[in-house]
C-alpha cells in the first residue's frame, strides 16, 4: 500500500506515531470524500491535501471525488 510505505518512510523515526498518522491516511475515494464534507461542515473552505504516490493522476482522482473538475478551482 503506497500510504503505508510513503508515510511509514517518512514518519518512521517517530515509532507509535507513525502507525497513527498511517491509520489515518485517506486511502480510498469514499474516505476522501467523507473527509471534504465533514470539514466543510466545520466550516473549512480550503484544504491541502498531498498524495502519496508521484501519479499525477492522483490529482485528478482528487478532483472527482472533490466533485471538481480536473484542472479547475471552483
Amino acid at each position: 500500500m503506497a500510504a503505508r510505505t510513503y508515510l511509514g518512510h517518512y514518519y518512521g523515526f517517530s515509532g507509535e506515531y507513525a502507525k497513527h498518522v498511517i491509520s489515518g491516511a485517506m486511502k480510498s475515494r469514499d474516505e476522501v470524500v467523507e473527509a471534504i464534507g465533514a470539514f466543510s461542515a466545520a466550516g473549512c473552505d480550503e484544504l491541502i491535501m498531498f498524495p502519496c504516490i508521484a501519479d499525477p493522476e492522483q490529482v485528478d482522482h482528487l478532483a472527482v471525488a472533490a466533485n471538481l473538475k480536473p484542472g479547475s478551482t471552483q
